[in-house]
């Protein structure tokens, strides 16, 4: 392997650590500048009822509306439960489907605390309902028919979604996705001061990455 395809390589391992958002990122200066201008904006209380950008199965975008901060939230994925944890939000996520793969990281203890609902190739929206959630967020794939139900069907039950951007294959994808959506998801709940810590703290380590892979390539 040579120095090149190290870095590479290191850069994509750091991404996976950070969150498992997405698995294909690419690396650029803007996407950094962007992210540190979007971690300097003022804390401000979330004015309600809030618009935020949301994604289909299909990638297609479209508006969902939050007429309040979610109190039972169900998530679809790690990487969205995660961030909610960090957050201090994981009182509000009532349920979860079941991981991919076992949890050892420091997230184990908290993840296996919340109620696991169901399989995500087997699960059924009367199974989701049951629950009583207030709001779903996770990766867009799988609001689908064929999955957890569309996100017209959840609207109609007035279910508001949040999929998360950075993991939408069909947009462009850079490590500043990430970033957009932690803040984007402290803007629903209105915990804008923790999203912008925890925003901060992705950025540096993305920040050092980039600087050591940047390194191993010029030698």
């Amino acid at each position: 392997m040579n120095k090149k395809t190290f870095g590479i390589a290191l850069i994509a391992a750091a991404v996976l650590t950070l969150t498992a958002c997405s698995s294909t990122y690419k690396n650029s200066t803007s996407s950094s500048s962007a992210a540190k201008e979007t971690v300097k904006k003022t804390n401000s209380e979330t004015q309600y009822p809030l618009t935020v950008k949301t994604y289909d199965d299909k990638g297609t975008e479209l508006d969902q509306v939050f007429k309040k901060a979610p109190e039972k939230v169900i998530t679809n994925n790690l990487s969205s439960t995660e961030i909610l944890i960090e957050l201090g939000l994981k009182d509000k996520i009532v349920g979860m489907l079941n991981p991919d793969n076992e949890v050892t990281d420091k997230y184990k203890e908290d993840i296996a605390s919340i109620p696991h609902i169901g399989d995500k190739k087997t699960i059924s929206q009367e199974a989701i309902l049951a629950y009583g959630p207030d709001a779903l967020i996770g990766r867009n794939m799988m609001f689908s028919d064929k999955s957890m139900g569309t996100i017209s069907t959840w609207n109609s039950n007035d279910i508001p979604v949040y999929t998360q951007k950075a993991s939408v294959s069909t947009t462009k994808q850079d490590l500043n996705n990430i970033i957009e959506d932690v803040k984007n998801i402290g803007d629903i709940f209105n915990v804008q001061d923790k999203a912008d810590k925890y925003a901060g703290q992705l950025q540096k380590r993305i920040d050092a990455v980039k600087k050591k892979t940047s390194l191993l390539t010029k030698t």
